[in-house]
């Protein structure tokens, strides 16, 4: 017997980081970075479903009826709940530094398995059925089968692209560090070109996949540490500007970084109690808009950009957004 759906629509979102982002977890102390960024239980940087829902809400909050916005993301106080379940962004793929080529896309057996988890949970949890998202998955099946044959020290890489005398130098340590048979693999290209090359724009020819053993110390080297100060007036008698605080640390994922997420979405809760007003026209209204019978893009766009972490200002934190 099937279960009862608990959403009606969902969404797979890919988020790829137009320049660096930091959504931080405030400052630390002892550490090697003042203010690093979020990370999953294993130390993967991440970004919170919370974080992610803020940043998504605050789009929708200039754009759409606020009783609506209210409706859907749930009010400042505790009537009810929201009617939007937005997952965590993982990791996905992380652009490295190559000595050929520039840089290369680096993913794990263990980042692929965070898109197949969730969609898993959209084909479980709600009623509608996308084969886009179906189409996605045999793809992503496809690619975890090709990881699982990447032992500690040994690569895959799509095509010969990134190689220098049959190794391939990533953030300047060489790779594979032993010997590894059958490095390129051309199968992880042709799914790369039939998936995410349309999707997300990316190069077929510089993708990499590397062991679980291995995944931890290229993010790390690859992220992207600056030292900020902060400049304060120019005191009286002075010529200069003084500075007011710092130096201190902070640390960024770098610009072109790939994370994934899901929207689970149902109809709003306080519909059937009757607590939010005018809310019934204004989806019918938006419905009509709407070129597309989804129902999630009836009431929520997060639009092509998202704004995350704050730190704009200082040409930081821009994500593109691609929703299946």
């Amino acid at each position: 017997m099937d279960q009862p759906k608990l959403y009606d629509a969902g969404k797979l979102l890919f988020l790829k980081a137009i320049t660096p982002i930091h959504v931080g977890v405030g400052r630390t102390y002892g550490e090697a970075v003042d203010l690093p960024i979020q990370r999953d239980e294993f130390g993967i940087p991440c970004i919170w479903g919370s974080s992610l829902k803020g940043a998504i809400r605050a789009q929708n909050t200039r754009n759409k009826n606020s009783n609506l916005v209210r409706a859907i993301f749930g009010p400042e106080e505790t009537e009810y709940a929201s009617s939007l379940a937005i997952l965590d962004a993982r990791l996905l793929f992380i652009p490295a530094r190559s000595l050929k080529g520039l840089y290369v896309y680096v993913t794990s057996r263990h980042l692929l398995e965070y898109p197949r988890q969730y969609i898993n949970i959209i084909k479980s949890c709600t009623k509608s059925r996308n084969s886009k998202i179906d189409e996605l998955d045999n793809f992503i099946s496809e690619l975890i089968n090709i990881a699982k044959e990447v032992k500690e020290g040994c690569i895959k890489v799509s095509s010969n692209v990134p190689l220098i005398d049959g190794k391939v130098i990533i953030n300047e340590q060489i790779y594979p560090t032993t010997e590894c048979k059958d490095i390129i693999d051309e199968r992880i290209r042709k799914v790369i070109e039939k998936s995410f090359k349309d999707i997300l724009n990316i190069d077929p020819n510089k993708i990499v996949i590397v062991s679980d053993e291995d995944i931890n110390d290229i993010v790390r080297t690859s992220l992207i540490v600056l030292t900020r100060i902060a400049i304060g007036p120019k005191p009286e008698g002075y010529e200069r500007k003084t500075v007011s605080s710092g130096p201190w640390s902070e640390e960024y994922l770098p610009m072109l970084t790939i994370l994934v997420s899901a929207i689970l979405y149902s109809e709003p809760r306080c519909l059937k109690t009757k607590r939010c007003t005018n809310i019934e026209q204004e989806i019918e209204k938006l419905k009509k808009e709407k070129s597309v019978d989804d129902p999630i893009w009836h009431v929520i766009d997060p639009g092509k950009y998202l704004i995350l972490g704050g730190h704009e200002t200082i040409g930081k934190g821009i994500v593109e957004v691609f929703t299946i």
